[in-house]
């Protein structure tokens, strides 16, 4: 018997003298020639799995051969296990290597608290307090448990600023001729679908001086006590009912518009962008066309009205009359520096917004007042504007 070493695996293999020239491993089952073997032997190797038992020194000569071959292997009382396949070292990252980045953590926005937004409306200079707020009605109509058609009515309203371009409503009351038709802090039993918007206008040629339209609905199905409400003073509009006992069903007009508050804005659009009130008389210099005045000279307001888009609020009057910015109008872009305006462009007649065509450069002292009527007609003034 001659005894070998598996090249593959390093298992011991036992093979007679006389056997072929191809011996199988009986561990991998690899075959081999014996010229392999006779090649290997001339490196001894050792086995990558060494044993716990004794190393054995197996010395093979020949009478007739000049060289010895040398064979070492382990043994171990059976075939040794092939070697285990070592995973790749983890090399440990040096001073100078790059750092991965760090993600930051996400962040998580909240709904503003109540005192967030009160400290928000502090730092936008609007009302930090409570404002109650009333429009004069009249019933129209009424039936149930209600006073009479033609009976006095007060809306009134409690607000408070969020310091944003909306209002809460703190408390919502309808009487008529003394008789409280609807509280809004009355419980609720029952389902309610709710709507509650304030809309502040500034006043034209004041500062810090405000109207106030309101739009609020309180209706769905409920028993007693809380009565039901939907009204616009926009539309001038109001109705007020309650189907349980004692029931009734009232409506009513109402005024478009609170008196005059001055004050601290509720609104956060509603703070003035310039301080104060610019006065400019206006001298006709020239003028073509049905011009609807025939005084030589008017008077030129421009007061602040919102935070964005139409800034400033422009009156136009001559001979006692407001020929541009009258009624509800007047809203203007100005173009703003150091909160002064310094001009503005009203380029769309009486069809398409309700007033004429106005352009004023106060830097320059000019302005032209315009318009075209529905059928076509024009007219054109030219003014030279008094120094401030």
């Amino acid at each position: 018997m001659q005894a070998f070493t598996c090249p593959n695996c390093g298992a011991p293999i036992d093979a007679a003298a006389e056997s072929p020239r191809v011996v199988q491993c009986g561990f991998c089952q690899r075959t081999f020639e014996r010229d392999a073997f006779r090649a290997s032997a001339t490196a001894p190797s050792v086995s990558p799995r060494a044993g716990r038992g004794p190393l054995l020194v197996f010395v093979a000569a020949g009478a007739a051969l000049t060289v010895s071959c040398v064979l070492f292997f382990v043994w171990r009382g059976g075939p040794a296990a092939p070697p285990t396949p070592r995973a790749p070292a983890l090399t440990k990252p040096t001073s100078s290597a790059p750092r991965p980045a760090t993600t930051a953590p996400a962040t998580t926005r909240t709904a503003p608290s109540a005192r967030d937004e009160d400290a928000g409306a502090q730092s936008l200079d609007v009302e930090s307090g409570r404002v109650t707020l009333t429009w004069a009605g009249r019933l129209v109509s009424s039936t149930g448990a209600a006073p009479p058609a033609g009976s006095p009515c007060t809306l009134t309203a409690t607000v408070a600023s969020r310091g944003t371009t909306s209002a809460h409503q703190e408390l919502l009351t309808l009487q008529c001729q003394g008789k409280v038709l609807y509280d809004s802090s009355v419980p609720l039993n029952g389902m309610a679908s709710t709507r509650f918007g304030l809309d502040e206008t500034p006043v034209a040629g004041e500062v810090r001086a405000f109207v106030y339209g309101l739009r609020a609905e309180d209706v769905g199905s409920r028993s007693a006590p809380r009565a039901q409400i939907a009204l616009s003073t926009v539309d001038g509009v109001m109705e007020a009912f309650r189907d349980t006992i004692p029931s009734f069903h009232v409506r009513a007009t109402v005024e478009r518009s609170t008196a005059v508050r001055h004050g601290k804005a509720v609104l956060a659009n509603s703070v003035p962008p310039f301080d104060e009130v610019v006065v400019r008389k206006a001298k006709v210099v020239s003028k073509t066309g049905a011009v609807p005045f025939a005084v030589p000279a008017c008077e030129m307001r421009i007061s602040p009205a919102y935070q964005t888009k139409h800034t400033c609020r422009v009156v136009l009057s001559c001979g006692g009359r407001a020929i541009y910015g009258g009624a509800s109008g007047g809203f203007d872009e100005c173009l703003l520096a150091d909160r002064r305006p310094l001009s503005f462009v009203d380029a769309y007649p009486t069809p398409s917004d309700g007033d004429p065509q106005l352009n004023a450069d106060l830097a320059a002292g000019t302005a032209t007042l315009g318009d075209t009527s529905k059928s076509g007609a024009t007219y054109s003034v030219t003014f030279a504007l008094s120094e401030p």
